[in-house]
């Protein structure tokens, strides 16, 4: 077994911190959801379109290689999909991307007296955004009232 002297010992625990250091100074993305668009329905499927604002609150750019997500109505699983669109956002600035949802119409479909007793829609969109590097998650709740008042 080679012995490392301590030179090398040095600068091997001096690159470990140093890199251990970066990692503490790159910040997740923050996403939230800034418009929801319904799309083609049909008995079978439809599509919904959600427009994420990513801000990159980083000093340096941020490549993103995609998105994977999925939907999901008052607690019921309803649509995914992905994205494989490669996407640059700036240093310390914001950038809107659009991620179409397939839709299960059916599944939707059935909520709809749910919807009408409740008189408020939840939604839930989680999943994941790629990087060159690691793929981070995120997980986005929010929900829609309905009120009787007439104006």
């Amino acid at each position: 077994m080679k012995i490392l002297p301590f030179k090398s010992f040095l600068l091997l625990i001096s690159l470990v911190i140093a890199l251990s250091a970066c990692s503490a100074v790159v910040q997740e993305p923050k996403l939230s959801i800034d418009n929801i668009e319904l799309g083609e329905l049909s008995l079978r499927k439809g599509e919904a379109v959600f427009t994420l604002n990513v801000h990159n609150p980083n000093h340096f750019p941020l490549y993103l290689y995609g998105v994977d997500y999925g939907l999901k109505l008052n607690g019921v699983s309803v649509g995914g999909g992905e994205s494989r669109d490669k996407i640059a956002i700036g240093a310390k600035s914001q950038q809107k991307i659009r991620i179409p949802i397939s839709l299960n119409t059916m599944t939707v479909l059935k909520m709809i007296p749910q919807f009408f007793g409740d008189r408020q829609l939840k939604y839930e969109l989680h999943g994941s955004v790629k990087t060159p590097i690691i793929s981070l998650p995120f997980h986005r709740i929010g929900g829609i009232n309905v009120s009787d008042k007439k104006r």
